[in-house]
Parts: structure tokens; sequence; C-alpha cells
């Protein structure tokens, strides 16, 4: 079922006159194609195609709702699959194209009299069609289909696909209230909490990895890092283009990790770091525009790289290179507290002894304490258990904290800690941080089952968070995720009028919030899940030319553009590519994959820009 989840509609090829396979024509713009391009034109979104490749050989069509299936086939009586293999794109291969429609191997037509035999009905009202059997040649080798629909022997509809991650999109981001509001963030390596979150720069000198430290020392005193735990240091480390890439990544690593043994020498605390190391093309180009350099633009790299050998040349490039010797230095940070350094078999007594002389605020403390050491595995997952917490007025804030840190260690579930949070409203007026978590909770746990029921009164309780003293941005975040699940919900009720106006409602919302590129990608991938791409653009576009855009988006929003050909030659996507090949190549020419084995599509080959960034950063030739 991937390629019903995951394929898109790409776009048609041109209309030519040549001689087919099977005695097929290509009628599309002619009368008898006329009733199925309407019928077509006017199909939903949300209804999807898709070819499907089976290990043993079987090809497979799959159409994601049986009435529009039955739609089409009233108007249409057969069906072609034109598969295309990635050897056709090889580097040294000059003519790529050739004439007529079809571009690959033409399966035999499947006729509509054919088709009960070879349907198959799934449980979720999609349909499976096996069209036919790939020829042996083909048989173990990169890839794609591309539908034909026919009309006799007339073809009416022909579609390339194109890939785009669209099935994997969340709710935002939402956080909890103990304490303080704790922010989970989610990496490779796992999920960490933080409270705030610093980014800085240092510059570097040619050739050098070493800096001043006094830089460094500046940068630590002015935001305070004495007073803060690092939980998480991210580098993003940036040579000047000239020399050898070799050396370049070598400089760049040997600058993250000094700049890393430096913080820890000050805040020796770090738990979890991250580098990237690339050459600093995004800046360089950027730079040179509107300059005597700025045609250098329409080089390659590597005619770049040549040019630049010659040292006169180089070096009267040097006051731009000034400025992209760099790292980007991004820190999410915790606050310290007197009992950092207490060791594991002291701090329940410490946290008992508070309780006992009713210190709340420092019980609060010291169990947020022994929460991050059970996130960072220093303790063991149950040790919360351990902690006596008397069910009284005066401790409300102490058992919310412990609930909270409960629930976010899996240790609880949503059902139950719900329970327990609004027994604890009856001890208190002061019910505006439950409230919130509460909320939270509950639309974790729609989100968990998002074909569930919409849970009742959820909206009016999220609703009247403000007059709480809940921020107003909060309760947005909130309303919105409340919105990501409401129109899931219509959209697997067929109520799609209700789904649409969900999905204005965030469209309008999201705007007045302070968003990450986290949140813009998580948005992003629900916007295009609806097919609403041009939402999805419209949100990512003022991130992905900068340097220091999250890496997911930069890549979602290069999905995205593969819709738009005529965008290709464009300044903000050439940098967008550019931006992708630093950040992560192996990622990048993955695009060129087949897109049933997670590519977008090896067809993007077709256009003279991706075969020339393919075959010289991608292709082993």
């Amino acid at each position: 079922m991937k390629s019903i989840l995951l394929l898109l509609f790409y776009f048609q090829l041109s209309y030519v006159s040549a001689q087919q396979p099977y005695e097929l024509q290509d009628g599309r713009d002619g009368k008898y194609c006329y009733q199925l391009k309407s019928i077509i034109n006017s199909k939903p979104k949300e209804i999807l195609f898709g070819i499907d490749f089976f290990e043993n050989g079987d090809v497979y069509l799959i159409v994601s709702n049986k009435e529009w299936f039955d739609k089409i086939f009233s108007y249409a009586n057969g069906i072609t699959i034109d598969v295309i293999t990635k050897e056709k794109y090889k580097c040294n291969t000059e003519d790529i194209n050739g004439n007529g429609l079809f571009k690959g191997i033409v399966l035999a037509p499947l006729y509509k009299q054919n088709f009960d035999a070879n349907l198959k009905f799934l449980d979720n009202g999609a349909i499976l069609l096996k069209v036919g059997h790939l020829p042996k040649s083909l048989l173990n080798k990169e890839i794609e289909g591309n539908l034909a629909i026919l009309n006799g022997n007339i073809v009416c509809y022909y579609q390339k696909f194109i890939n785009i991650p669209r099935s994997t999109w969340s709710i935002l981001p939402m956080g909890f209230y103990t304490d303080s509001l704790i922010n989970p963030n989610n990496t490779q390596t796992g999920i960490f909490h933080y409270q705030k979150k610093f980014q800085t720069a240092i510059l570097f000198s040619k050739n050098k990895y070493s800096f001043k430290e006094s830089v460094l020392n500046q940068i630590i005193d002015s935001l305070d890092l004495r007073n803060f735990i690092i939980n998480r240091i991210e580098i993003r480390s940036y040579a000047s283009i000239e020399g050898s890439l070799k050396t370049n990544v070598y400089l760049m690593n040997k600058r993250a990790e000094g700049i890393i043994e430096k913080i820890s020498t000050r805040t020796p605390e770090i738990k979890q770091s991250s580098i990237i190391a690339s050459e600093n093309w995004v800046d360089f180009f950027t730079d040179i525009r509107g300059t005597e350099y700025e045609y250098l633009l329409s080089l390659s790299k590597s005619e770049i790289k040549n040019k630049l050998l010659d040292t006169g040349f180089s070096k009267k490039l040097e006051p731009y290179f000034i400025k992209e010797r760099k790292a980007i230095i991004t820190l999410y940070v915790s606050p310290k507290n007197e009992y950092s350094k207490t060791k594991n078999n002291d701090i329940v007594d410490s946290f008992d002894l508070a309780i006992r002389n009713k210190n709340i605020n420092k019980a609060r403390v010291i169990l947020k304490e022994i929460a991050a050491r059970i996130y960072d595995n220093k303790l063991p997952n149950d040790y919360l258990n351990q902690l006596e917490i008397p069910f009284e007025k005066e401790n409300v804030q102490l058992l919310n904290d412990k609930e909270v840190y409960e629930y976010d260690l899996n240790q609880t579930p949503e059902e139950e800690v719900i329970e327990k949070l609004n027994e604890l409203k009856k001890l208190t007026n002061d019910t505006g941080h439950i409230n919130y978590n509460i909320s939270a909770i509950t639309l974790h746990q729609w989100n968990n089952d998002s074909n569930s029921i919409i849970p009742n009164n959820l909206l009016e309780y999220i609703s009247n968070l403000p007059v709480q003293g809940i921020d107003q941005s909060l309760v947005k975040r909130l309303l919105i995720n409340y919105h990501i699940l409401l129109s899931n919900y219509c959209y697997s009720k067929g109520k799609y009028e209700e789904k649409d106006n969900a999905l204005q409602f965030i469209k309008e919302t999201y705007q007045s919030l302070n968003l990450t590129d986290e949140d813009i990608y998580a948005l992003a991938k629900y916007f295009a899940y609806y097919s609403q791409f041009n939402w999805a653009e419209s949100l990512v576009d003022s991130r992905i030319d900068k340097i220091n855009v999250n890496e997911d988006l930069l890549f979602y929003y290069i999905n995205l553009q593969f819709y738009h050909p005529e965008n290709f030659s464009s300044e903000k996507f050439q940098k967008a590519i550019l931006n992708a090949e630093n950040l992560n190549l192996k990622r990048f020419c993955n695009f060129f994959k087949p897109n049933d084995k997670g590519g977008a599509s090896i067809q993007l080959l077709d256009n003279k820009i991706f075969r020339t960034i393919y075959c010289e950063s991608c292709s082993t030739k």
C-alpha cells in the first residue's frame, strides 16, 4: 500500500504522434477522451492513483477509492503501464528521451472485460488491480511505472508520478507544564527535553581551526550559560569553497570539535552533540550576486573549483571567503539547580525531607532533577514510584508535575493520567496549568487513534484556557492540533466540506505564531497530505535559502518543488539544491531513486538541470 499513500500526479508529457506499441494511439486531445479527462479533472485531490511492483514481478494499479475507480472506468475501458528503467539515465548516454509517447517498455494492455479476475478490494476501500507482469529483463532492476488509461486503442491519459512523504504528518509539539513548560525535541538518537534554545556563530581564519577562547567565553557569558545545563549542542561547521573537499572537511570537523571541547571546559554537563560539516556554497553564491564575479553562478562546482586553483583569482575572492568560514552553534539548555550533583542514593532522601518540611518549591526542583536523570538513563524508568506525595491541596503543583513526568516517560496511559489530573482539580481553584496538560494529553490520545470519535467538549475546554492564565500562543497551538485531528476525522467519515473548514482554520491561525523549523515541517507535511501544495510551499518559502535551515524542512521544500519544473532554474531553488547537497549529499542523491523505493523519481533525470547535478555529485559514472 505504500504507493497509494506516497504517489501523486506529476505532469503530463507533451502530445506527440508516432508509432506506438500494441497499435496504441495518442488521442489525449481528441473527442474520444473528452469525457474521461473531464471526470479525472473533477476528482477530489484526496483520491490518489499509484503503481506498485511486487517482488514476484506482478504490476498493480492502486486507486484509493472504489467509487472513483468505477467512475473513471465508466468512461475508459483499458489500462497499461509504461515501465522506465534507471539504466536509461546513464551519464554517458546522449539521447535519453527518444520519440513517442512511451519512454520505456510497455506492458500488454488490460481491458475492462478482464478487470474482475484481476481486482482486489482492500479493507480501507482502495482498489488493487493487477495490470500485468514484468518481463524477465526488468526483474531486479531499478524501475518506475507511468500510467496510461485507454479508450479502446486510444491513450486518453498518460501520467508520471512523483513520491512525496505525505503520510507521516504529525501534530505540533505542545510541551507540558511542570514547574516550567518543558519542550520535547526529537533527534535520530532519541527524544531530549529543554527549556530554552540559543543560537550564535563564530568566524574562523583561512586554513585555521583554532579560535580565540575569549570569543567563546564572551558568548558563554552573554548567554549566561553558567546557570544552565546544555542538553544538546548542534554545530554546523562551514568552510569557504576554495581548496580540496577533503582538506575542508578536516578543517570543518576540527573547528566543530574544538568548539565542543572549549564549551565543555566551562559547562561539562553537555549531554548530546552533533556536527554537520560542509562547504559554504550557499553564502558564496549569495555574496557574489550583483558583483563582477556573478558569472560564476553559471558554472558547475567543479568548474569553479578549477578556477580557484589560480591563487591570484582566489585571492581576489578572499573578501567574500572571510565571511563564509564559520560555525553556527545551536544550544538547547535547561536551568541548573542545587541538586544537580546530589548522588542518586541521596536524592530521594532530599525529596522526602522537602516534603516533610512542606517546602514544595524545593521538592519540585528535586522532582525535575530526578525526571531529568531518568530521561538520561541515569536512573531506572520506574524510579518515580519510590516518591510518596500526600494527596493534599498544598501539594497540587507537585502532584501535577509527577503525573506529567510519568506520562512523558510512558509509565501511565493517557486515560489514566487524565483521570488523575481531573482528581487533582478538586483540590484547587488554580487549574490553568492542569487544564493545559489535560488538553495536551487528550490531543495525544486522540492522535493515537485519530479516526475515533471527537473527544467530548475538547474544543470548548481548550478555548477557555486563556481566561485561566494560559498564554494565547500556547492555546493557538492546541487549537491548531485540534483542527489537524478534526480534519483527519472528517476525512475518514467522508465529510470533505468540514475537513476543508478545519484546514482553513489552521491556515488562518498558524500565521500569528512564532513557528520553529520543526513546526513548519510538520504543518507543511499536513497541508501536502490534503494536497494543499501551494499552502505548504508558502509556509516553508522564507526559510529554505537560509544556511541554518532545518534539514528535513529543506528537503521537503525541494520535494514540493519537483511539481513545478518552471521553478527549477530559479535562484531560490538553486540555493536550496546547493544547501541540500552540502547538508546531506546521500539524502539528496536518494531523490533520484525509483519512487516506490523511497526516491522522488528517477524520471527527474529527464531534466537537464538534475541530470547535470546527478552526474557531477551522485553518479559513479
